[in-house]
């Protein structure tokens, strides 16, 4: 009776790793694990038109869940941690949080990305940004895009 108690323990230990371990190699979160550059940007459902300067920024999400963001408009550069839950869509990225990113489009070539903020009087707008897949580099912690 022992053995059948104790391999039944086994095998429910077994099936929840098995559980844990399909979430870190979900496919879906992995496509965000790559480096992204700005397209477009709306604010409550009004494109936006983008500078070259604002076409520059760029994030970059590693394996670890640290991610590189570079805003050149600003000459800044950040290194956060992040995290993406693939099931309900949700980003966080540290340093903005409590800001909360909803994942509209996520595939290999696009990320559309959605969240809220309120202005200096207290009204809730809402904000949407494209990201096309890109190439960059890291030259001394800074992310960049390959020449």
């Amino acid at each position: 009776m022992k053995k059948i108690k104790t391999i039944f323990i086994l095998f429910a230990f077994l099936l929840i790793f098995i559980g844990c371990a399909s979430d870190i190699s979900d496919p879906t979160n992995n496509k965000i694990m790559k480096s992204w550059q700005l397209e477009s940007m709306l604010e409550n459902n009004t494109i936006l038109p983008l500078t070259d300067c604002q076409k520059g920024e760029l994030i970059y999400f590693t394996e670890k869940n640290v991610c590189y963001l570079y805003f050149p408009c600003d000459s800044v550069d950040l290194r956060s941690a992040w995290n993406y839950d693939a099931t309900s869509k949700i980003l966080n990225i540290s340093d903005f949080l409590p800001i909360t990113y909803y994942v509209q489009q996520l595939d290999d070539e696009n990320l559309k990305i959605k969240y809220y903020e309120y202005d200096s009087i207290g009204n809730l707008n809402t904000f949407s940004k494209h990201y096309k897949s890109a190439q960059t580099e890291l030259i001394e912690g800074k992310l960049r895009t390959k020449e």
